[in-house]
C-alpha cells in the first residue's frame, strides 16, 4: 500500500509498531492509524479464508492428481470454486443414496466410483480457488458444510444398505457413525477444539491428510467389508469426538483465530 506522504515514515519500535512523528501533519497521523486498522482487518479476513487452527496440507497426492484438470478448468471455463463444491456435494449425496441400495455387486461399484469422484472434487474446489485467487470466507464455510453433510450421509447410506441383509440395527449403527463424524467436524472446524495436520510419506514424495483416509470407504465396500467398517466407525468416531471434546474443555481458553500473544493465527 502506498504511504500517504512522500517520506518513508518513522522507524518501527521494538515490537514492530510504527512511531508517530510529531513533525508530520495531523492528517498524516490519522492516515497512518486508518491504514494500520485496514491492514490488520485484512490480515484477519485472510486468516478466516483458510481452515483456522489446522495444518491441513494443500499439496497431497490427491491435490496433485486434480491439479492439471483444475488448470484446464481455470483456463477454459467459467466455473467457480463454489460450482465445484456444489458438484462435490451432489456427487457425495448421490454416492450415499446408491450405497443405501446395497453394498454389493454393481451397486457398490457405481456408488464407490461416484464417491471417489466426490473426493476429487473436494480437493479441486480449493485448488481452483487458490489458482484463480477466489478464496473467501463464505466459500470456505460452504466447503466445510458440504464435507460434513457428505461424511454423515455416506455412513447413514451404508448403514441402510447393510440393513437390507442385517436388519434395522445396521441403520442405527450407521447413524451413530455419521453422528460421530458430524460432531468431529463441528469440533475441528467451528469450535476449534483441536487441529489436524497432514503428513509427508516416503521422504516427502507423497503428502496425505487425515481425511484422505475416506478413500478406504469404497475400497472396503468393494472388498465386502462394509459391515466391519461400519461397526468400527460407529465405535471410533463417537469416542474420538468425546476425546476431542474433553481435551477442548480442559485446555486454556484462547479466542478463535488468535494465538497466545493475541494476534491472528495463520497457516505456515
Amino acid at each position: 500500500m502506498l504511504p500517504l506522504s512522500a517520506d518513508s515514515g518513522p522507524p518501527a519500535d521494538a515490537v514492530g509498531t510504527p512511531r508517530l512523528d510529531p513533525a508530520r501533519p495531523i492528517l498524516g497521523r490519522i492516515g497512518d492509524v486508518c491504514r494500520e486498522a485496514t491492514e490488520g482487518r485484512s490480515g484477519i479476513d485472510d486468516g478466516l479464508a483458510r481452515p483456522i487452527g489446522t495444518g491441513m496440507s494443500q499439496n497431497t497426492l490427491i491435490h496433485g492428481l486434480v491439479r492439471p484438470a483444475v488448470r484446464a478448468v481455470a483456463a477454459h471455463t467459467g466455473l467457480t470454486p463454489n460450482h465445484l463444491t456444489t458438484l462435490r456435494l451432489a456427487t457425495g449425496l448421490a454416492a450415499a443414496m446408491i450405497f443405501a441400495q446395497g453394498t454389493y455387486g454393481w451397486v457398490s461399484i457405481i456408488g464407490g466410483l461416484i464417491f471417489l469422484l466426490s473426493m476429487l472434487l473436494d480437493r479441486a474446489d480449493g485448488e481452483l480457488a487458490r489458482q484463480t485467487n477466489q478464496m473467501s470466507v463464505a466459500g470456505h464455510r460452504y466447503d466445510l458444510v458440504s464435507d460434513c453433510i457428505v461424511g454423515i450421509s455416506t455412513f447413514i447410506g451404508i448403514g441402510i444398505g447393510v440393513g437390507h441383509t442385517l436388519g434395522l440395527n445396521a441403520l442405527w449403527v450407521g447413524a451413530l457413525a455419521g453422528l460421530g463424524i458430524g460432531v468431529l467436524f463441528l469440533e475441528f472446524n467451528l469450535m476449534n477444539l483441536a487441529s489436524v495436520r497432514g503428513y509427508d510419506l516416503f521422504g516427502g514424495r507423497i503428502g496425505v491428510d487425515p481425511d484422505d483416509a475416506m478413500i478406504l470407504v469404497p475400497a472396503l465396500v468393494w472388498c465386502g467389508l462394509a459391515t466391519p467398517m461400519l461397526i468400527a466407525a460407529a465405535i471410533v468416531a463417537p469416542l474420538a469426538a468425546l476425546g476431542v471434546g474433553a481435551i477442548g474443555l480442559l485446555r486454556p481458553s484462547v479466542a478463535p483465530g488468535q494465538n497466545g500473544a493475541g494476534r491472528p493465527t495463520a497457516d505456515p
